[in-house]
């Protein structure tokens, strides 16, 4: 039961915060064609975002290996030697 609780509240958020973007920028707008379809992707991303969920990711430094994406390059004096 919580869980459905919450999961309207979240879907009612997203679709309370969706619609002040729409007031906010949209409204004025005489161009039905973009309003419409941000209006009806707008409920059907608050309907599916509430069913995503986050979970926070920490990597520390010895986790990454960057050895891999960057190369080393190695400028020599002489302006015209680029090694890599």
């Amino acid at each position: 039961m919580h869980s459905i609780v919450s999961y309207f509240i979240e879907a009612n958020i997203y679709v309370v915060s969706l619609y002040f973007i729409y007031k906010v920028i949209l409204q004025s707008s005489t161009n039905f064609k973009v309003g419409r379809p941000f209006l009806l992707s707008g409920i059907l991303l608050s309907l599916l975002l509430p069913l995503l969920s986050f979970s926070e990711m920490v990597v520390t430094s010895s986790q990454l290996d960057f050895s891999a994406v960057m190369a080393e390059i190695a400028i020599s004096s002489d302006k015209t030697t680029l090694s890599y």
